[in-house]
Formats: structure tokens, sequence, C-alpha cells
């Protein structure tokens, strides 16, 4: 037969595992943020080091700009 004291127990064994359980999602969701902000900051010193390099180069920033053609479209004519 069931008692209130086995019900108790149980519920109360139930509630430490959901607690433990939610313990180690925030302790894994925190290290998978810090590997992302870690990674951004790679990332960033990466490009900002590629753009230091070619610009030490001489690399126009920008791309040249294109020429118009001087014909225009069949509705200017």
């Amino acid at each position: 037969m069931i008692t209130k004291r086995d019900t108790l127990y149980e519920f109360k064994q139930a509630n430490i595992l959901l607690r433990a359980k939610e313990v180690t999602n925030t302790a894994l969701l925190k290290g998978i943020l810090k590997l992302a902000l870690v990674l951004g900051k790679v990332l960033l010193k990466l490009f900002h080091n590629q753009f230091l390099i070619m610009e030490n180069l001489g690399v126009e920033k920008t791309p040249p700009k294109v020429k118009e053609e001087k014909g225009g479209t069949d509705a200017d004519k």
C-alpha cells in the first residue's frame, strides 16, 4: 500500500532531479554563451588584422566605380 510518506518522498526525489537538470542546463547554456563570445572576439580580431594587412598593402577600401555607358536605354532614345 502506498502511504502519504512514500508519495511525499517520491515527489521530493523528482523535485531534486528536476532542479539538478535545470542547473545542468543553465551551466551548459552559460558555457555555450562563453564559447560564442570567445569565438566572436577571435573572428573580430582576425577580420581586423586582415583589414590592417590590406590597408598596409594599399588595397582600396571600396571597389572602383563602374563607368556608365553613354547610350542609355531604349526609352531614353
